[in-house]
């Protein structure tokens, strides 16, 4: 996994190694499911938690990961990463020149505002109906989209594809 494949959806692709590549970045490199990786390079402010589908993916030079200890929730961990506090305070800790990078050293100097564990679940349990709600109106907003990129050309070609009556005026 490189840092171009975190984007704000979370982890989009990967480029794939050879078998005796991964076999031999394997032990150090591996991910596992709730890991989050951090990009090294470059805009250090994004990051992403490995879901299960990118499970024994190996981790990239650009990229840089963190692993939550088992009394922490990973989940609650990302959800704190996108505080505006937390983002600010890794871009002032970036060091700047022609690419901006992010060192480990750093990410361990983070503060870490931990909560009981029933706290934590909490969190992340409202995080992700919120998620779940802007996936689905995004997802409504897609199909918006593509109608209306179906449709205008049709009307403005003269094509009448729906009548008055079928148009609702309070829509």
């Amino acid at each position: 996994m490189k840092a171009g494949d975190i984007g704000p959806e979370g982890i989009l692709s990967s480029v794939s190694v050879d078998e005796a590549t991964a076999k031999r970045l394997r032990p150090r490199y591996e991910l596992c499911s709730g890991d989050i990786v951090f990009v090294r390079i470059g805009r250090t402010t994004r990051h992403a938690t490995v879901s299960e589908r990118q499970e024994r993916w190996i981790l990239g030079g650009s990229c840089i990961r963190i692993r939550a200890k088992q009394d922490i929730c990973a989940e609650y961990i990302a959800c704190y990463l996108t505080h505006p506090a937390v983002q600010e305070w890794l871009a002032e800790h970036t060091q700047r020149g022609v690419l901006p990078t992010l060192n480990g050293r750093k990410i361990r100097a983070m503060p870490l505002v931990l909560p009981p564990e029933a706290v934590q679940l909490s969190i992340t349990e409202v995080a992700r109906a919120i998620d779940t709600k802007i996936r689905a109106h995004k997802d409504v907003i897609q199909a918006t989209q593509a109608l209306r990129g179906l449709l205008i050309p049709q009307l403005l070609a003269g094509n009448p594809v729906l009548t008055e009556a079928s148009v609702s005026r309070d829509a």
